[in-house]
């Protein structure tokens, strides 16, 4: 068995302010670090090899969990473009066809990433970190909301988009574990070692509705988006 733990990065100012970031260089804030610093706290115990989206504030947080890491430009999040620095909220507001685009993988942020190409990112290098993990050995890679999002719901078999995985955490562990060919998914947004000891057990609740409710019906779901970018 292969274990790869996806984490989000620690806090920015932007995560706080409610801005897209999407390809943009951001840093921690002081709650950012000590996030990481709860993060590497959890893992101490434990051997394994570090992954990092090649931006800023991943790799920030990667430090602190290891001192050998490779960082790849394919862990990032998505990039959006013009929308970057921009408030998520009024953007939404403006732009009331995202969430019907997003449907069929035919949104392109301005100047930025279309989703299609995305999700085949995603795909690419989900295949990628689990091919680089040894059998019975752990993983941990350190990369964006809305990337694990989107890693967990191609597991978890859903075929509407986006998937119904908003509001991750910064440092949450979302865990994929993969027995021969088949993947799994065994923990999604665990941020226990956080001073809030956040579990999002509500979301886990919704998940398993839609799973319920996918076997009689078609069903769609909009989640929140661009909280975890």
């Amino acid at each position: 068995m292969k274990t790869v733990h996806f984490v989000r990065h620690g806090e920015t100012e932007e995560n706080n302010k409610g801005v897209w970031q999407g390809h943009s260089e951001t840093t921690l804030n002081k709650k950012g670090v000590e996030q990481a610093k709860l993060l590497a706290e959890r893992f101490q115990k434990d051997s394994f090899k570090v992954f990092t989206s090649d931006l800023l504030r991943a790799k920030e947080t990667a430090k602190f969990l290891s001192d050998t890491y490779e960082s790849r430009e394919n862990l990032r999040e998505i990039n959006v473009g013009d929308f970057a620095g921009k408030s998520v909220k009024e953007t939404y507001s403006n732009n009331s066809e995202i969430f019907t685009a997003l449907q069929d993988d035919s949104y392109a942020f301005p100047n930025g990433e279309t989703v299609r190409e995305f999700k085949n990112r995603v795909k690419s290098e989900l295949d990628y970190i689990f091919d680089k993990t040894e059998e019975n050995s752990t993983t941990i890679v350190v990369t964006h909301g809305f990337f694990i999002g989107t890693v967990v719901g191609i597991v978890m078999g859903f075929s509407e988009y986006p998937f119904p995985l908003g509001n991750i955490q910064n440092t949450a562990i979302s865990t994929v574990i993969k027995r021969d060919s088949l993947m799994q998914v065994n923990k999604f947004n665990d941020a226990l070692h956080t001073s809030n000891s956040y579990i999002d057990f509500l979301q886990k609740k919704k998940i398993m509705l839609l799973l319920l409710s996918d076997m009689v019906k078609p069903i769609q779901m909009l989640v929140e988006f661009g909280k975890d970018i």
